[in-house]
């Protein structure tokens, strides 16, 4: 189809790039990566890590650029255009950014008091001089979560609140209306400064620490241990895979929102390799830039790392370790403070108008939200997030944010990342899974397919670990044995069979995306053809199995410890989060409203849920072809009109 009419474009495919990584990176690159790679042995972590990176974190990402670009919207959007009833999904992730939103902002919002704080003398962290051990830390503690966050003695209790959370964070609502409001052009010149100049400081602030006494100690602690035992431990490959998932952003909307905005249809697989290769490069190399300064803390307070870990462990790596860091400067503590402060807000920012263009495009592009301006869209979103937000900066706010944050994370956007598989691969493409080698086939793959995976998924949370191989056993079992079924009943050849088993409706993808790279499937290289067989043949059976394993798992240890051991009251509020997410899909699902309608009226015949004409589908079928009297590579993207290709 012909782009998108009026829709905002990147002004270049470098911006794009670095909107996508200011999006992936945020705080959780500071002080969630650093952390975790120091308590799980250090260099140990990046093994798991790794291969997160390669099974779960490139194919996810390839999947939303490709579903972004192709379908010109949002997840709502690309989901509805598969069909009507998928839409949901789409709202699924578009409610995870929601909330991420409501809390994310408060948290920038501490950043900006400490920011403003940092012009005072003394810092009003600092302790004494002659504090050390672990009370050295105490007026990083105190001020943390005693003046700024008032924290209360539980998280049922709620006494007061401090005003300048509040403040704070109406001002970082009104920095993100303005950074979005006109759309992706004023982003565009956004990020040429957010993203670069941050990274800039934090080599300034490595600088600063690397050379002085217990850098190398921190640096040790950080990445230096190897304890390969460690990797026996399935909390250490927990931990990689849900790092990796949440740090690249992938499943909440906002990278299909942006690839929405590509106009050039070239270098998507590069693209996911570098934005997701620089999110990984700036969560290692600030875990160097945290842990040096932290390595000297502990030296000047005569203390090892072990010893103050429980003090800035997650944010008090940020908001208590590092500042007292900085306090104990000889020189110019203030200037290094608020520079570290103004670093974290930059990185942070962009993350934050980034979930709420997820939401807003979501909105933007139904029926009824093209009626509307731009503007007031997104003055209404950032509005309802504030709203709801509210309750984040009072006293217990810190325990209510820990809570939904773990029930989002683990019981919804694992959720997301499943359907959006299961949805790419098994239900888009159906028919023309069906006219290859007939329903009955399909039909006999898709049941013991999906039999294979709940069975798999049922075994492993249920029984006993001694006995967990019945459950990895289970689901390949019923993979062979559905494959070899569709075999002895299929309609089309081997080779036909062999697209339907490995890709499915993630082979419409494939060929896409291959012309679309290429020009002509006869240009393919031997390495893209490798990897997107991989890619679809992991978003079809291995993604959707180890995220719902990740999802049972965890429900699993939730109900036989409650998480963190709070209160049912409190438990209670994650679990309403959860069960409105799942209603939000089960109520498309059954009911069926199309609200995208007109946004993809281009995408639909009838209601066979395709995503380009039948003439380009009919053409691309011919270039793939292998056939006797024609080859299949004298037909090209060329030879097609461009208003009916340009994907």
């Amino acid at each position: 189809m012909a782009e998108a009419e009026g829709r905002d474009r990147w002004s270049s495919r470098t911006t794009f790039i670095l909107g996508a990584v200011g999006s992936a990176v945020g705080l959780g690159n500071l002080w969630r990566f650093p952390f975790l790679t120091y308590k799980f042995g250090g260099g140990t972590f990046l093994v798991p890590y790794i291969c997160a990176f390669f099974v779960f974190g490139v194919p996810l990402l390839f999947l939303e650029l490709t579903l972004g670009r192709t379908f010109q919207g949002g997840d709502p959007v690309c989901f509805s255009a598969m069909h009507p009833r998928l839409v949901g999904i789409g709202w699924m992730s578009a409610y995870g950014s929601f909330l991420v939103a409501t809390y994310y902002v408060v948290l920038i919002g501490w950043v900006v008091i400490y920011f403003f704080e940092s012009f005072q003398d003394p810092l009003p962290w600092d302790v004494p001089d002659n504090v050390t051990g672990t009370a050295g830390l105490d007026g990083a503690v105190g001020h943390f979560f005693g003046d700024i966050l008032m924290i209360s003695d539980g998280a049922e209790i709620q006494e007061q609140t401090n005003p300048l959370i509040v403040v704070a964070t109406i001002f970082v609502w009104i920095c993100t209306f303005l950074s979005i409001f006109k759309g992706v052009g004023v982003v565009s010149q956004i990020v040429k400064v957010s993203v670069p100049v941050p990274l800039i400081t934090l080599a300034v602030l490595l600088f600063n620490s690397v050379g002085k006494d217990g850098a190398s100690d921190g640096i040790e602690a950080y990445i230096g241990n190897w304890d390969f035992a460690a990797l026996q431990e399935p909390i250490i490959w927990q931990s990689a895979v849900g790092q990796i998932f949440f740090s690249i952003g992938v499943c909440f909307g906002v990278m299909t929102a942006y690839s929405s905005y590509m106009e050039s249809k070239k270098g998507l697989l590069l693209d996911s390799v570098l934005i997701a290769s620089i999110n990984s490069g700036i969560s290692l190399f600030a875990g160097f830039v945290v842990f040096t300064a932290i390595g000297v803390l502990a030296n000047d307070l005569g203390v090892t790392l072990a010893d103050i870990e429980n003090r800035i462990a997650g944010p008090g790596l940020v908001f208590v370790g590092y500042p007292a860091a900085l306090a104990k400067l000889d020189t110019a503590p203030q200037a290094f403070s608020a520079l570290f402060f103004v670093t974290i807000f930059f990185l942070a920012l962009d993350s934050a108008f980034s979930l709420v263009e997820s939401v807003v495009a979501a909105i933007y592009d139904t029926d009824f939200g093209r009626k509307a301006s731009r503007p007031k869209v997104v003055f209404g979103v950032c509005l309802m997030c504030f709203i709801f937000g509210i309750w984040y900066c009072l006293d217990n706010g810190l325990y209510m944010l820990d809570v939904v944050d773990y029930y989002l994370n683990n019981f919804i956007m694992l959720g997301v990342g499943a359907l959006e598989c299961i949805a790419a691969t098994w239900v888009y493409g159906y028919t023309d899974s069906v006219d290859q080698i007939g329903a009955k086939a399909v039909n006999i793959l898709n049941a013991f397919s999906f039999m294979g995976g709940f069975l798999c998924v049922i075994f492993l949370i249920a029984l006993p670990s001694n006995n967990l191989v019945i459950g990895f056993i289970t689901w390949p079992l019923f993979q062979v044995i559905g494959i070899l079924l569709a075999y002895t009943n299929a309609s089309g050849d081997d080779e036909k069979l062999y697209n339907v088993v490995f890709s499915g409706g993630a082979g419409k993808f494939v060929r896409i995306m291959s012309i679309n790279e290429y020009d002509s499937l006869e240009n393919v290289s031997g390495f893209y053809r490798i990897f997107v067989h991989c890619w679809a043949f992991l978003i079809k059976y291995l993604i959707p199995v180890l995220l719902s394993i990740l999802m049972g798992t965890g429900a699993k240890a939730n109900f036989e410890e409650p998480y963190e051991g709070y209160p049912g009251t409190i438990q209670n509020i994650g679990a309403v989060e959860v069960v409105i997410a799942w209603l939000i899909f089960a109520g498309f699902l059954v009911v069926g409203v199309d609200v995208y309608s007109e946004k993809n009226a281009d995408f639909r015949q009838g209601a066979k849920p395709i995503s380009y004409h039948s003439e380009v589908a009919a053409a691309v079928e011919k270039a793939i072809a292998v056939e006797d009297e024609k080859p299949a590579s004298t037909v090209s993207v060329g030879a097609l009109p461009a208003d009916q290709f340009d994907l």
